[in-house]
């Protein structure tokens, strides 16, 4: 019976994330969150942006890390889970009136009439400031 599994995150500038000792990880799925144990059937799936925490294997206490994570995609098996991702930050490293900021553009751009900008775009920075600011306030 497979006890913990391992976690690797993946950026555009190589590995940025990994810990071989898991023993749950929640990931935010398009249609609600997706929880992942040691065994987990093998998977792909598309994530959202938003919270990603990690329990890992302690001595009799739970280590739950939080995770800020932009929309990606996930490829999960019973023993190891790797996400691909632009972004993947921890928690605290989180400056909420950067993600204020940000969100306050986006909607900007999202309300102008100009075919300036990528409305596409925007809509994405608008979920990824919407999930920092949402993380941070928990």
């Amino acid at each position: 019976m497979i006890t913990e599994f391992s976690l690797a995150v993946i950026s555009p500038i190589g590995e940025i994330y990994k810990n071989s000792a898991l023993q749950f990880l929640r990931l935010p799925g398009q249609s609600g969150h997706i929880g992942v144990l040691p065994g987990h059937s093998s998977t792909v799936a598309h994530l959202t942006a938003g919270e990603v925490q990690v329990q890992e294997i302690g001595d009799d206490q739970v280590d739950i890390q939080s995770f800020f994570i932009s929309e990606s995609l996930a490829y999960i098996t019973p023993n190891s889970v790797t996400i691909f991702a632009d972004y993947f930050e921890s928690s605290d490293k989180i400056d909420p009136k950067r993600a204020q900021s940000a969100l306050n553009r986006a909607q900007e751009r999202l309300g102008s009439k100009s075919n300036e900008f990528n409305m596409e775009r925007a809509y994405r920075a608008k979920n990824r400031a919407k999930a920092r600011l949402q993380i941070k306030s928990i």
